[in-house]
């Protein structure tokens, strides 16, 4: 009696742009690949490799082609846009926020953070020797001068 062994399986989603020829092609390259092994003849080798490019160019231009469609049907909307690029990256909508008791207390949190951030670039330029700007000037120049604790 023969001992149970285990098998993995792994699922992965289907490409959306992998078609009926693209496997029609790696099966090609792949039996040429086998002809080339069990020979190890030259010309094997060159049909092998001469199906392998074509297989990894029509890959490319299959790929490049379902990308260009997903964000040709965005248009000019850049939240479809966005939302394509996500999905395309599979990346999720969902946030994630750090662990807190209660929201205020999240919110301080993100606040201390924020304000260390800001002491810390006002450390720097001081140490660099920067003159601050005045804040009533007309140039819109915004320094961390005007910036004031809540």
């Amino acid at each position: 009696m023969l001992p149970l062994s285990r098998s993995v399986f792994v699922i992965r989603p289907k490409l959306p742009w992998y078609n009926e020829d693209l496997q029609i092609c790696k099966r090609r390259k792949r039996k040429a690949e086998t002809v080339w092994l069990s020979s190890g003849t030259t010309e094997d080798r060159a049909t092998y490799i001469s199906l392998r490019n074509m297989y990894k160019n029509m890959l490319n231009d299959a790929q490049n082609n379902y990308l260009n469609d997903c964000i040709a049907k965005a248009g000019n909307d850049p939240k479809k846009l966005f939302r394509s690029i996500a999905a395309m990256t599979g990346k999720r909508d969902e946030l994630v926020f750090p662990d807190a008791t209660s929201n205020t207390q999240l919110s301080e949190d993100f606040k201390d953070f924020f304000w260390s951030k800001v002491d810390k670039l006002r450390n720097e330029l001081d140490n660099m020797g920067i003159a601050p700007f005045d804040c009533g000037t007309s140039d819109h120049s915004a320094t961390l001068d005007c910036s004031k604790r809540v």
